[in-house]
């Protein structure tokens, strides 16, 4: 890592910092650095601004599996069951510097999905309800993680979110999970259970109603991984490893390396220091850098 950053010349970084400033001086927040403590819950849900969270949590949700569940396509009294740790935490959604704003109109994943489905006469339940026809399991991390909020040995779902997933498997019920991803994890324990997932990240305060309209087809997908999901743990740590570079099976100063050969990582580098466009399809992850659905078929 240290030959890395002395590779990097300081006009690079004057430039990158440059271009940070320059946009935070254009947004004015050096005009009013304190903001609207007051106000700024209320100003932040006028229509317009509702409109752009909703659009960003739209083209950033990202379906990265759909065995043909999605979009839900239900009769109007028929059940379905929202579930897990994720759909009433609606700070979850939300980046570790801003907030979740319920008493201003904002809705969590439980909420939205129940106003979303009331249209079509579809009736939500949550974690129980009456022959479901389908599962909604909105699992992942909670707010404000800094890090991991597991431990650095164990970037994957803590086993009671794996089984809620597996106990509407084991029912016959189809699952949908909706996953708040913030960073990579090792989701193949569960990949098989699921009929289809959908990556939320931290989607912002409108990712509730956004990703509910999705599951109900009122839009096609468009966002696609903005990295590689590891096919297995072995990829990323040594047996027994943690979050330390010492004990990394990737190499952290390269891109696209999961699971990738040693000839591959020297190609790799060997098109950076070129200057050459490094192709995405090294190693193999789970799934790939970029993945995403982007229409209705069935993948």
């Amino acid at each position: 890592m240290a030959s890395f950053e002395q590779q990097v010349p300081q006009s690079r970084i004057d430039d990158a910092v440059g271009r940070i400033l320059k946009l935070k001086f254009e947004l004015g927040i050096f005009d009013h650095p304190y903001g609207d403590p007051v106000n700024g819950p209320y100003r932040f849900h006028q229509p317009s601004y509702v409109q752009l969270a909703n659009q960003a949590a739209r083209e950033s949700d990202t379906v990265l599996k759909n065995d043909g569940v999605l979009p839900v396509k239900l009769n109007a009294g028929d059940n379905i069951v929202v579930t897990g740790d994720r759909a009433t935490d609606g700070a979850a959604c939300c980046i570790w510097s801003s907030y979740f704003h319920p008493d201003d109109g904002s809705l969590d994943m439980l909420d939205a999905i129940k106003k979303r489905a009331a249209t079509a006469g579809v009736n939500v339940y949550q974690d129980t309800g009456p022959t479901p026809k389908l599962a909604v399991v909105d699992v992942g991390e909670p707010s404000y993680t800094h890090a991991t909020a597991w431990p650095d040995t164990q970037p994957y779902l803590p086993a009671d979110q794996v089984a809620l997933i597996q106990k509407f498997k084991n029912q016959g019920v189809p699952v949908v999970v909706v996953l708040t991803l913030p960073r990579p994890i090792v989701i193949s324990d569960w990949n098989n259970l699921a009929d289809a997932i959908v990556v939320t990240y931290r989607g912002g305060e409108e990712v509730g109603p956004a990703t509910a309209s999705l599951l109900f087809g009122d839009y096609t997908p468009h966002g696609h991984l903005p990295w590689q999901l590891p096919r297995s743990l072995d990829q990323v740590l040594k047996p027994g490893g943690g979050d330390t570079q010492a004990d990394a099976n990737e190499a952290w100063d390269l891109p696209y390396d999961l699971g990738a050969t040693d000839a591959e990582r020297q190609d790799i580098r060997a098109k950076i220091d070129a200057g050459q466009t490094v192709p995405t399809t090294y190693g193999n992850p789970l799934y790939a850098y970029g993945a995403g659905l982007t229409s209705w078929a069935t993948g």
